[in-house]
């Protein structure tokens, strides 16, 4: 067995997110989020290395939260298909949204 070596703690979640490319908007499943990124599942993930914008709505939250990501890596020959996002800057309250919700005080790169 391995050990993952992931700077911040995933908390799996079952919520909606719009994920602007170059190339397509997609209205995607996030499955799992952290103070560092994101996975989402979709069966047409963005290339790795593209600059992606993401907007969701945390449940029980009323206002919603942006970030622009990086597409870290993308699968398809695996369940369930979909690609990792980094986050390259997040605003403030997104930021303090996400350590909350993970329990991580690791620095985030935040927006101006």
């Amino acid at each position: 067995m391995f050990a993952q070596s992931r700077k911040n703690k995933r908390i799996e979640l079952r919520m909606r997110c719009w994920c602007v490319g170059e190339s397509a908007t997609l209205y995607v499943n996030i499955v799992n989020v952290s103070a560092g990124g994101l996975f989402i599942k979709t069966y047409t993930p963005f290339r790795p290395g593209e600059t992606v914008k993401v907007r969701w709505t945390f449940p029980g939250e009323q206002g919603e939260h942006e970030a622009v990501a990086e597409v870290a890596w993308k699968r398809d020959d695996r369940t369930p298909p979909g690609m990792g996002l980094r986050f390259v800057s997040v605003r403030d309250d997104t930021a303090e949204a996400l350590k909350r919700l993970a329990g991580d005080e690791q620095p985030l790169n935040k927006m101006n």
